[in-house]
Parts: structure tokens; sequence; C-alpha cells
């Protein structure tokens, strides 16, 4: 698949942008394993979610990718986190960065 910015998930998630259907990265972090996974959404949610990862990996110039990755592992073995504590952007900042990486891509 192609890297970055033409990731297929980073380019419907910005189409997604465009069109005004892009769920907010409170909502989307919000969501139960259960919700994530109501059959309407669960595509959507694991394409926004890439691009997320997506974003978070490259932009800067991966100046965040160390901390995503050290906060991935920590969330996988059970231990309680919040993405703010690992990479300091608050949920206001990240959106805006995230629909900022968007843009570029498009």
């Amino acid at each position: 698949l192609p890297a970055g910015l033409e990731h297929p998930s980073v380019q419907a998630t910005a189409a997604m942008r465009e069109k005004g259907t892009l769920p907010s990265l409170s909502v989307l972090f919000g969501l139960t394993r259960e919700t994530f996974h109501t059959p309407a959404d669960r595509n959507r949610n694991y394409t926004v979610s890439g691009a997320v990862c997506r974003c978070l990996l490259e932009m800067d110039g991966g100046s965040y990718a160390a901390d995503f990755l050290e906060f991935l592992y920590d969330s996988y073995h059970g231990q309680r986190t919040a993405l703010p504590d690992y990479t300091g952007l608050d949920s206001a900042a990240l959106e805006k960065r995230f629909h900022q990486y968007l843009q570029e891509g498009r």
C-alpha cells in the first residue's frame, strides 16, 4: 500500500473531512469497544483510526512517532494510558494538527 498521505485510509479520511462527515477525534476516542465495532460505523472507525496513526507517525517529520509507539505498547499491555501524556498534544491540538495533516494530502 502507498505510504503517508497517499495511503487509502488517509485519502478516505480526507474526503470525509471535505464532505463534513469526519467524526471528531474526541468522539472517536470516546467510543467503547462495542460502539467502535457497530456494523454501520466499524469501517469508518477503522479508516479514521488508521489515518490518525499515520498522522502521529509521520507529522512533523516523525517527531511524535516514538511517543506514539510507546503509547501503543503500554496500551496493549493493559496500562491505563492517555495519548496527551505521551505526545503533549491535548485533544484540541491533536484535532487541529490532524486536520492540517489531512489537508496536506489534498
